[in-house]
């Protein structure tokens, strides 16, 4: 079987990316939304800025999360930085100019055909894996992270290498955090972005799509989670006979990587399945159980 490959390093900082200065205002979440986006729009070739302003004035300034930021960005649309500008003061305190102005009725007008409707993040629940197949898929990540007691901030994710994640950060500044940050409590949430046409890194290699054919289930890979504390277990080339098929059902939020997670039932999360040589995505087995045709212990 064809194994998932990611790349070394991705990058998807272009010419066309700026630096961002959120100044006094808590914008952060703002900023964390669009630069996504933007990283997104780029890798498809559409080279715009994103008002960070105008998704502020959406949400009235209230700075809620991620999803409800999204949500009014699906609604709503969001129009070009140049028809509702983001503009600091360059002297200390960092006003912002205009922060609580509503958009005008051209900048209304272009965020209704700015992005498609159907936009919204997902969360990633499964580590540096789930980073690296985000951004290797053609996503940018919007991200939590803690700077202290009490206090966080959103930017967004751009790439990674072998040290950590790229960080593109509405404090004027772009720099990397190690992959550590994902374990230790600094970044928290990490959300992935559906809904737009995506532009895979070129050196991803996806593999092979698992296929259940006439009660056999073959996986190029897997990992068995029996809970906290114990270490998970990755195997590859697993193929099993399913002696008792269990509840399968497709379409399930919570799916992003092939596991088989240990609880009161077995339960078996796939993203992608050729059942039949029919495609299910995002399924979800409970209570199956299986024998073991063949595999290898990572």
């Amino acid at each position: 079987m064809i194994q998932e490959q990611f790349p070394v390093e991705v990058d998807y900082q272009t010419e066309h990316t700026r630096m961002e200065f959120q100044g006094n205002a808590l914008t952060c979440t703002a900023f964390g939304v669009t630069s996504a986006l933007e990283a997104i729009l780029h890798r498809s070739g559409q080279f715009v800025q994103l008002s960070p302003r105008f998704l502020w004035w959406l949400v009235r300034g209230k700075n809620p999360g991620v999803e409800v930021n999204a949500a009014a960005v699906e609604a709503n649309g969001i129009c070009l930085e140049e028809l509702c500008p983001y503009i600091v003061d360059p002297n200390y305190p960092y006003a912002v100019v205009d922060l609580y102005a509503p958009p005008s009725g051209e900048a209304l007008a272009d965020a209704k055909t700015r992005l498609p409707k159907g936009i919204k993040p997902k969360l990633i629940t499964t580590g540096k894996e789930g980073v690296m197949r985000a951004l290797s898929q053609g996503s940018a990540i919007t991200i939590i992270k803690v700077l202290g007691p009490s206090v966080e901030h959103c930017p967004a994710i751009v790439g990674y290498n072998a040290f950590g994640v790229k960080v593109h950060d509405s404090g004027n500044n772009i720099y990397y955090q190690p992959w550590s940050d994902l374990l230790n409590g600094v970044i928290t949430q990490l959300w992935r972005w559906e809904g737009l046409s995506l532009v895979p890194h070129p050196d991803y290699i996806e593999g092979d799509v698992p296929s259940l054919i006439d009660g056999v289930l073959s996986l190029p890979k897997a990992m068995v989670y029996v809970g906290f504390p114990n270490p998970s277990i990755h195997f590859k080339n697993v193929v099993l006979q399913m002696v008792k098929p269990g509840w399968l059902t497709q379409d399930n939020e919570d799916v992003q990587d092939i596991v088989f997670w240990h609880s009161t039932k077995m339960t078996l999360y796939i993203p992608k399945l050729l059942k039949d040589g029919v495609l299910m995505r995002n399924v979800k087995i409970v209570g199956p159980t299986a024998t073991l045709i063949s595999g290898e212990q990572l």
